[in-house]
């Protein structure tokens, strides 16, 4: 009885390391620290609202890139260099992870996403 103990902790803990290792690549960030990222002009930084969203505000230097757009979805994402960090954010933060995801299996090695998008921006910036 305690081999198959043994074997089921092991396997437990080889799984809960394969699927942190996977998250890796994606590091969920505040606000706070979503400030600092774009006062570097040269960041690739993309919001991935729709058009409609992003033409009612967005951070400084963002380009849009519509998760909703399957068609234009890779293409988009083709002309970033998967070495370099890219920094995603949405309205809530819900589609950033989902694209996240998405660019993680395209080969990106590290991705920035707001937490809380740009609900999150636009409060903390009227505590300001």
């Amino acid at each position: 009885m305690r081999f198959y103990i043994v074997i089921l902790l092991f396997a437990v803990a080889s799984f809960q390391v394969s699927c942190s290792n996977k998250n890796q690549k994606v590091h969920v960030v505040s606000t706070e620290m979503y400030k600092e990222f774009v006062k570097d002009t040269s960041i690739t930084l993309v919001d991935v609202r729709t058009p409609e969203e992003f033409e009612e505000g967005a951070l400084p230097g963002a380009v849009n890139i519509d998760y909703y757009d399957e068609e234009n979805f890779h293409k988009a994402y083709d002309a970033f260099d998967r070495k370099e960090p890219i920094y995603l954010y949405c309205r809530t933060g819900n589609r950033s992870i989902k694209t996240a995801e998405k660019l993680m299996k395209m080969g990106f090695e590290e991705i920035y996403d707001m937490e809380g998008g740009y609900m999150q921006w636009t409060k903390d910036l009227d505590k300001e």
